[in-house]
C-alpha cells in the first residue's frame, strides 16, 4: 500500500505548519553514528551540536468545535505500509480515541536515540495512572535496515511494554513522508544517520496538539497536552 495523494493534499496545512516549527533544529542535525571505541565513554562526540530549544506548539483545539478541520488536519488519513516489532501490519488510525506520542528513533544509535527513549519513559512516569494507561506510545525507526527482530531486541533490551507501545518500521519514502509531515528531519552519514529529536503528541483523532524538541528538555507542556485530550469530554 502506498501514500493516497488525497490524503497528502488534506495534509497539507499540518506539513508546513510542521516545517515552520522545525525549519531552525532541521539545520542543525546531530550525528548518530556508533561510537568510537578508543573514545573515553564520559566523552561526548565532538562533532555533535547542541540539542536545538524545546518547543511546544499547539495545533488545533481537541474541543474545537468544526469536525472537518480536524479530519482535515488528521496524521489518521495517512495512508502508510508500515509494520510493529511482531511483522503485523500498522496503522496509525488503528490507535484511534487514544492520545499517541510519536517519535523516532534507529536501533544502532548509541547517542541521541537513547536519550530520546528515556524522554518517553520518563513522561510516562509523569502521567497520571489513568493517562499513562490511555497513551499509545509509536516509535518509528528511520533505519530500513532495522527488521522487526531488531526491533524486538530493543524492546527487550530497554523494558518496554508492548501492550501500550509500537516500534515501527516501513520502507524509506513510506518513513520519510510520516517524518516531514511532523517536521521530523534526518538524513544518511557514513556511521548512521543526523536527524533532530522531536515528541509529537497527537489526540484520538490524529491531531497534532503538542510537539517538543530537543532531549532533556521540560515535560510539563507535554503532560498537560496528554491530560487535556486524555480528559472526558464535557457533556
Amino acid at each position: 500500500m502506498t501514500s493516497n495523494p488525497r490524503s497528502l493534499t488534506a495534509l497539507t496545512t499540518l506539513a508546513w505548519l510542521a516545517l515552520l516549527a522545525s525549519l531552525v533544529p532541521a539545520l542543525v542535525l546531530t550525528s548518530c553514528g556508533s561510537a568510537e571505541p578508543s573514545a573515553p565513554p564520559s566523552a561526548p562526540p565532538s562533532s555533535a551540536p547542541e540539542s536545538p530549544p524545546s518547543t511546544t506548539r499547539t495545533g488545533s483545539d481537541p474541543t474545537a468545535e468544526d469536525p472537518a478541520l480536524a479530519d482535515d488536519l488528521s496524521l489518521f488519513q495517512l495512508e502508510l505500509a508500515l509494520e510493529d516489532q511482531a511483522e503485523r501490519p500498522f496503522r496509525l488510525d488503528a490507535l484511534a480515541g487514544h492520545p499517541v506520542l510519536l517519535t523516532f528513533f534507529y536501533a544502532r544509535c548509541d547517542t541521541m536515540c537513547p536519550l530520546i527513549l528515556s524522554d518517553v519513559r520518563a513522561l510516562e512516569t509523569a502521567l497520571p495512572e489513568g493517562d499513562r494507561e490511555a497513551l499509545r506510545v509509536v516509535v518509528v525507526t528511520i533505519d530500513p535496515d532495522d527488521d522487526a527482530a531488531r526491533l524486538r531486541e530493543v524492546a527487550a533490551e530497554r523494558g518496554l511494554p508492548l501492550d501500550r507501545w509500537s516500534l515501527v518500521r516501513g520502507d524509506e519514502a513510506e518513513v520519510r513522508t510520516l517524518a516531514s509531515t511532523v517536521g521530523m528531519a534526518y538524513r544518511r552519514t557514513p556511521d548512521g544517520f543526523a536527524h533532530n529529536a522531536i515528541l509529537t503528541v497527537l489526540d484520538g483523532r490524529g491531531v497534532v496538539v503538542a510537539q517538543s524538541l530537543g532531549t532533556g528538555q521540560p515535560l510539563e507542556p507535554l503532560v498537560s497536552a496528554i491530560a487535556e485530550v486524555t480528559a472526558p469530554s464535557p457533556r
